[in-house]
Formats: structure tokens, sequence, C-alpha cells
């Protein structure tokens, strides 16, 4: 852009007034009476007869840890496979590898049962 079309911006611009928002957005800026996002929605609706309830929804809390839980689980094998490769004994690199995933598995298992376990 050169600056002779920014100059011919800036020249259309028009600010707004000091106040245009109108009562309903001014309505919407105030917080909540209880603090609750609920609060602004109502009452829950009940289920009608006709719904079925044949899936059950995933907590995204299970979805979290599964995706952490993979990524560490395939960033570390990954590392120490890099590592012990440089010694250049195919053996040392393959007993490694496998040692590290049976040490994280059952690392991650424990992780994850002691977690769950101290928030109930």
């Amino acid at each position: 852009m050169s600056f002779s079309s920014l100059k011919g911006l800036i020249a259309q611009y028009t600010p707004l007034s000091g106040d245009s928002t109108s009562d309903s957005e001014k309505e919407s800026q105030y917080p909540l009476r209880n603090g609750d996002i609920e609060s602004s929605a109502g009452p829950p609706k009940k289920p009608e007869a006709t719904e079925k309830k044949g899936f059950k929804i995933i907590d995204g809390r299970t979805v979290s840890d599964a995706i952490i839980g993979l990524s560490d689980g395939m960033t570390v094998p990954f590392a120490l496979t890099a590592g012990l490769s440089a010694l250049g004994d195919t053996k040392v690199v393959v007993f490694g590898g496998l040692a590290e995933l049976i040490a994280g598995a059952i690392s991650m298992g424990l992780g994850g049962y002691l977690g769950a376990k101290s928030e109930e």
C-alpha cells in the first residue's frame, strides 16, 4: 500500500459517536447475578420422550488425558531411540526402547490410577 492510499482511507474514516451502544448491548455487559453461565440461559429443558439415549458422551477430560498420554508416550521412546542409536549397536537400541516402553506404561498407569483416586 502506498502512502496516498493510506491517506485516502484515513480521510474516509468517520469515528462513531461517543455513546452508540443500545440498551440491549448495555444489559449484556452486566455480570451475571449468580455468577453462573447457566443462570442467563434459564432453567434446563427436560428431555423429550422421543429423544434416544443410545450414545454416551465421552468426557472431555478423558480425551485430554488420552491425547497428552499418547504424545508423551510417543515422544520419550523416540528420543531415547535417537540417543541410543548413536551407540551403533542395534540390540542396545531395541532392548532400550522396549525397556522404556514397559517402564513408561507402568509409570503412566500408576500415575493415572493415583490421580483418579486422589480426585475421589
